[in-house]
């Protein structure tokens, strides 16, 4: 079995640099306390609303940090991503694995599965940083490794010691 997990070290980085710009606005909010709130009111609005945004952005990182769930798990009987659906996927129903590579897809590996799984899919937005995400109008699953502890061609190699199933012609 090959699991797939969050980057603990990526995650960390994330929450320093998030806690940096968090000490920044709070900076931004006491200098505007310390002048008494001279000048704009949108200064302490802008301040506030980045504050309050990167403090939830910095718990949800610390959070990706402690979790070691496996978000991705390649098994004999099929591909479990327990964030988008709650059975695993059968080998059966995958109709393409690949890693497309290049600029845009060099951090994402592509699986066709079928439609109607497709739609019972749970998948998140790769611009909010989901690890597992979709594309409107196609059956595609992509599972995007940055920010995860392995490269997609680390994870397409654990996918091709099941996939095909002997009883599917090998397309790829």
């Amino acid at each position: 079995m090959f699991e797939v997990r969050r980057s603990r070290p990526f995650a960390i980085v994330h929450a320093l640099f998030t806690l940096f710009l968090l000490a920044l606005a709070l900076a931004s909010l006491w200098y505007s306390y310390r002048a008494g709130f001279e000048g704009s009111q949108d200064t302490l609005y802008a301040g506030m609303f980045f504050a309050v945004i990167l403090t939830v952005y910095f718990f949800n990182t610390l959070i990706h940090c402690i979790d070691r769930t496996p978000l991705v798990s390649v098994r004999p009987e099929g591909l479990h991503m327990p964030t988008a659906l709650p059975d695993p996927i059968p080998w059966s129903r995958v109709q393409r694995a690949a890693h497309p590579g290049g600029l845009m897809g060099r951090h994402r590996v592509d699986l066709d599965i079928d439609p109607a799984l497709r739609l019972q899919a749970t998948l998140g937005m790769r611009i909010a940083g989901d690890p597992i995400v979709g594309r409107r109008g196609t059956t595609t699953i992509s599972v995007i490794t940055q920010g995860l502890d392995c490269r997609p061609a680390d994870l397409l190699a654990a996918i091709k010691r099941y996939w095909p199933p002997p009883d599917m012609p090998d397309e790829g």
